[in-house]
């Protein structure tokens, strides 16, 4: 897997047009894959909204979008099979990507609302993890001699 930087300004702007939104959610809905994973050993869950095509074009579109990451990813068990590349946001910003195409979204709705609302608890509970260090008077812990980090 090679991350690459296409030298696209990613800030969205004028992009988040309803024309582009809907193209947006079609690509997700045909193309995409919105997903939910438990974290291991941990109370929250893992967001994250993929496209993976051999074009990058379509990629290319979403990063511009809605930003995230664009990188390649060549087809090492398969020789001739073409590589492809992989457009992904995650967390925070998956859940802004999927309220910001839910409207037009027809087969992962659901997927989509269920993204959202797993993101906001995982916000919850980061505020809630954030506050019970703070009271313990504690940062984070690093391995070894280190002493704690403040949290900020």
């Amino acid at each position: 897997m090679a991350s690459f930087s296409s030298g696209i300004s990613n800030s969205g702007g004028g992009l988040m047009t309803r024309e582009n939104l809907a193209y947006a959610a079609g690509i997700v809905d045909g193309e995409g894959c919105i997903g939910i994973f438990r974290r291991v050993n941990r109370q929250a869950f893992r967001t994250h909204i993929t496209v993976a095509m051999c074009e990058l074009a379509v990629p290319e579109f979403l990063f511009q979008i809605f930003g995230g990451s664009l990188s390649k990813h060549e087809r090492l068990f398969r020789p001739n099979a073409r590589e492809q590349y992989v457009w992904l946001v995650a967390a925070q910003k998956a859940a802004e990507c999927a309220r910001a195409i839910l409207p037009y979204l027809r087969i992962k709705q659901a997927q989509a609302e269920n993204l959202i609302e797993l993101q906001e608890i995982n916000q919850k509970i980061r505020a809630a993890t954030t506050t019970q260090r703070a009271e313990r008077g504690g940062g984070l812990r690093l391995k070894g001699n280190s002493k704690s980090l403040p949290i900020i």
